[in-house]
């Protein structure tokens, strides 16, 4: 269970159940959309669980393509109809 900092987390359901499939995207989500430090970013996410869960994620397309430019390896195993 983590809770992340409500400058990151403003929704008001900061709590996340790491164990919870569901709550595991939906807190790298919030991470992707809200962090603007890189602190937070190496603090609250991991790699492999990103590259993992990458495919499934609900992200805006801007913020997608932020990520995907300069880490390739996140669009592998990616649907072509995505």
């Amino acid at each position: 269970m983590v809770v992340l900092d409500r400058w990151l987390d403003w929704s008001g359901s900061t709590q996340y159940d790491l164990k919870n499939p569901r709550r595991l995207a939906r807190m790298y989500e919030t991470m992707l959309r809200e962090a603007s430090r890189t602190a937070d970013l190496s603090h609250w996410l991991d790699g492999r669980t990103l590259v993992r869960l990458w495919p499934d994620l609900v992200l805006p397309p801007q913020v997608r393509s932020r990520w995907e430019t300069p880490f390739p390896e996140l669009t592998t195993g990616r649907s072509s109809a995505a």
